[in-house]
């Protein structure tokens, strides 16, 4: 479970953000400052919530503790109180972009493999044919090495 706790607001790139510290029963905690004008796109929001792993779970505390917005500088800390990873915005433009740079480029040719996603269609092939010469056992660890990844 985690815990929410204002802590106050602050200015970081120009833009104002609400400030949080975020514990978790386990003793980890996050120093966050959210950017209310700044909403969460349902792009930013899928991808957090397709990694199915405790250290998301903050986010949707934050949420849930009303704070709404994006987090423009956050701070992880451990249960032991040491640093982990921090990340703060330096630089954010507000401007409009043109049509264009939403165009798909020239030349750019969608290749369907049925596969791994980015492979090209000979580099599909040659994972297949490494899959048919495996022996049973080495099969069923890579089918079941796929199954644990997909549901991460």
């Amino acid at each position: 479970t985690w815990t929410v706790k204002r802590t106050g607001h602050d200015t970081i790139a120009g833009i104002s953000c609400d400030k949080a510290m975020i514990t978790s029963s386990k003793g980890t905690t996050i120093e966050t400052c959210v950017a209310t004008d700044l909403p969460i796109s349902s792009a930013w929001w899928a991808a957090i919530n397709r990694r199915k792993n405790e250290n998301n779970f903050w986010i949707k505390a934050m949420i849930d503790g009303g704070l709404k917005g994006f987090p423009i500088r956050t701070r992880y800390l451990s249960s032991k109180g040491e640093g982990g990873v921090e990340m703060e915005l330096v630089r954010f433009d507000r401007q409009a972009l043109p049509a264009s740079a939403f165009q798909i480029p020239a030349g750019y040719k969608e290749e369907k493999t049925g596969g791994v996603p980015g492979m090209t269609a000979e580099q599909q092939k040659m994972m297949n044919d490494a899959i048919k010469n495996m022996t049973p056992e080495q099969r069923k660890a890579y089918e079941d090495a796929m199954k644990k990844a997909q549901s991460q």
